[in-house]
């Protein structure tokens, strides 16, 4: 296993396609990825595709007028087995994980990537889709309980496809 944060090496196209109300044109050409800028500017995206929403704060949270570290967008970026975005997300998960594992997790330890992911599947009684059986359509559905607006429903099934034959039910 390997600990994994969401990739948000953007280009301009793909930033306004995900994200086109949280985005102008001028955001996308100073902060994404294009022929001019090879390696972009990760951590304003997240804060502009995150902030004010998921219970992060807005995108220059700490009011110093630059956006950094410190903002809520990239801090609770995409962790996990299953990518929990958001603030108001990690706190409910860190809840569980004090319910289940008995302490608070370090989502980027191999053990909080782990209990973390857990957490979350069991926070949204993921284990029932699951139990619906080993069909595309059942991990369409819990893909739609993660992240229903995700461009990757197509990639999740092929991965799924390529792994269902270890699964035993």
């Amino acid at each position: 296993f390997k600990v994994l944060r969401e990739n948000l090496n953007y280009s301009e196209k793909a930033v306004l396609s995900m994200w086109p109300k949280r985005f102008s044109i001028e955001d996308a050409e100073k902060y994404a990825r294009d022929e001019d800028t090879p390696i972009p500017n990760q951590e304003v995206i997240a804060n502009l595709a995150y902030g004010n929403r998921l219970g992060n704060g807005a995108p220059d949270s700490d009011g110093d007028g630059d956006m950094d570290k410190d903002d809520d967008g990239y801090k609770y970026r995409g962790v996990g087995c299953l990518q929990i975005t958001g603030k108001s997300n990690f706190i409910e998960v860190q809840k569980r994980c004090l319910k289940y594992a008995g302490k608070e997790m370090n989502p980027d330890t191999l053990e909080g990537f782990i209990v973390f992911g857990m957490a979350y599947w069991m926070r949204f009684d993921l284990y029932r889709l699951a139990d619906k059986g080993v069909a595309d359509r059942v991990v369409d559905s819990i893909t739609a309980k993660i992240n229903y607006y995700t461009h990757s429903y197509e990639n999740r099934v092929n991965h799924f496809r390529k792994i269902k034959n270890l699964i035993n039910i």
